[in-house]
C-alpha cells in the first residue's frame, strides 16, 4: 500500500458515521496552571520559560466556551481572551474565535484538538490533550517556504516547539 493510499484510507475512516457523534466539552472546565517551554533547534538545549494559566468555562446562554490564557502571572499584554464555538461538533469541528475576525478551525479527536494554520511565513501546529487533570499544549511552528520539495511531499524548516503542561487547581 502506498503512502497516499494509507492516507486516504484513514481519512474515510474518520469521516465514517460511526464517528459522527457530538463530544461533550465539560470536561476541559477549569483553570489549569503550569510551565511553559519555548525549544528552538540548535540552541544546544537552551530553553525560554514562562508560566501560563488555561480558564475555560462555558458561557451562559450560549454554545460557545471561553478559552483564556494568561501568561507570567497576568503581566500587562500577556493575556489572550478567546472563545471556542462549534461549528460542527458531530464531525468534531471547532473554531477558536481571537474576537477580532481571525478565526482559527480546530478538530476535536478523543481527548485531543488539532488545529493547523498559517501566520505571516510561519505554519503553526497546535495539538492541546487532556488528560484527566492535565493539559498539555504544544505548538510546532515552522517556516512556510519549502525546503526540498520533492514530487509528492514537501518539508518545512522547524522552527520552534512551545510545549506547556498545566494541571487543574
Amino acid at each position: 500500500m502506498s503512502i497516499r493510499d494509507g492516507v486516504v484510507a484513514i481519512l474515510l475512516v474518520m469521516v465514517s458515521p460511526a464517528w459522527a457523534q457530538a463530544q461533550d466539552l465539560s470536561a476541559w472546565e477549569g483553570t489549569f496552571r503550569g510551565n511553559c517551554q519555548n525549544l528552538r533547534p540548535g540552541t544546544g538545549g537552551q530553553k525560554l520559560e514562562f508560566t501560563i494559566e488555561r480558564q475555560v468555562a462555558a458561557i451562559p446562554g450560549s454554545d460557545r466556551y471561553e478559552w483564556r490564557s494568561t501568561y507570567n502571572g497576568g503581566a500587562p499584554g500577556t493575556g489572550k481572551n478567546y472563545q471556542l464555538a462549534p461549528v460542527n461538533p458531530a464531525k468534531g469541528h471547532y473554531q477558536i474565535d481571537e474576537g477580532n475576525g481571525v478565526r482559527i478551525d480546530t478538530y476535536l479527536s478523543g481527548d485531543t484538538f488539532y488545529a493547523h494554520f498559517k501566520v505571516g511565513n510561519t505554519q503553526i501546529t497546535s495539538v492541546e490533550r487532556l488528560k484527566g487533570n492535565e493539559l498539555i499544549m504544544e505548538l510546532l511552528s515552522f517556516e512556510a517556504r519549502e525546503l526540498s520539495p520533492t514530487a509528492s511531499v514537501s518539508a518545512y524548516r522547524f522552527q520552534v516547539n512551545q510545549r506547556c503542561v498545566m494541571r487543574r487547581n
